[in-house]
């Protein structure tokens, strides 16, 4: 059996260690500053490119500021992300809510029949998320409102679930609905006749979010999943599982509702900041914003 062995060290170790390597450091206070408060692990995930594998030396020329600038880059990424998918999160669990509250009751999530009867991420699993979600949320005013009036249902109307739940169960949600005709006319709202693409989409939102909820890295990363392609938007992406895909999806959204003022040009603010090497590390085209989905 393999044991753990390492010690722990101090910033002004890890950086003597970097510079062995190779490293041009110009501000050691700099450089220390983002070891101690980013921490050397989490800043490897932004120079391990940068590393020639055959010896462990940092490529020629390669400088802390060069880490510096990919981080930062990635922290302006996942920044503009958690504000887009925000107003998505927020106009999707409407769209379904109202909906289905509207044809059906405003406890349609109760009724069993509107489900489609499967194993994993089921009915029975969606009820159960609901009911503790819902409970971690008793003590807001919205939830105390409706038991302090009601008793039956034994849960809140949709509108108010829908504000203790997270994206990924909207996403399970959509996926598990009975009726094809529902799901079309929810996908509809967002200019998708598709229901397999919408399905796939905001799936892709929900991962997104909680990539960038979680501090992931996106420079030089993958999604772990992929979005389908938009045949009739002539979307076709290169690389489905990249970021680039996955910014596609987001954007697409966002004119689909009319919230999208910015995010175009947000990133292109980024791209001139940073340099478009980085954006081809997303999976980013030559030829954007002018590529399918953004012109």
């Amino acid at each position: 059996m393999a044991v753990f062995s390492k010690k722990a060290e101090a910033p002004n170790r890890l950086l003597a260690k970097l510079k062995s390597q190779g490293l041009q450091v110009q501000d050691e206070n700099v450089a220390l500053k983002y070891i101690t408060f980013v921490g050397h692990y989490r800043l490897k995930g932004y120079w391990f490119q940068l590393i020639d594998p055959s010896t462990n030396q940092f490529l020629p020329g390669t400088t802390f500021e060069m880490i510096k600038d990919r981080y930062e880059f990635d922290r302006e990424i996942r920044a503009l992300i958690l504000e887009a998918v925000e107003r998505l999160e927020v106009a999707i669990r409407n769209a379904i809510c109202n909906f289905l509250s509207l044809k059906y009751s405003p406890h349609w999530y109760l009724e069993s029949s509107l489900f489609k009867p499967v194993s994993k991420h089921g009915f029975g699993q969606l009820l159960s998320k609901v009911e503790q979600e819902v409970d971690r949320s008793k003590e807001k005013k919205f939830i105390k409102a409706y038991y302090a009036s009601y008793d039956d249902p034994y849960l809140p109307p949709s509108w108010a679930m829908s504000e203790c739940v997270s994206l990924g169960m909207w996403s399970k949600t959509y996926k598990i609905l009975r009726d094809i005709n529902d799901k079309r006319a929810i996908s509809s709202k967002f200019g998708i006749a598709q229901v397999e693409v919408f399905e796939s989409w905001i799936h892709t939102v929900s991962v997104l979010r909680n990539m960038a909820a979680h501090h992931d890295r996106f420079l030089n990363n993958k999604l772990g999943v992929a979005p389908t392609n938009h045949k009739a938007k002539s979307i076709r992406f290169a690389d489905n599982s990249s970021v680039y895909a996955a910014l596609t999806v987001v954007h697409v959204l966002l004119s689909s509702i009319g919230f999208n003022t910015v995010f175009a040009k947000r990133l292109g603010d980024i791209k001139t900041e940073f340099g478009a090497g980085m954006f081809a590390e997303l999976g980013f085209p030559n030829e954007w914003p002018n590529s399918a989905g953004w012109s």
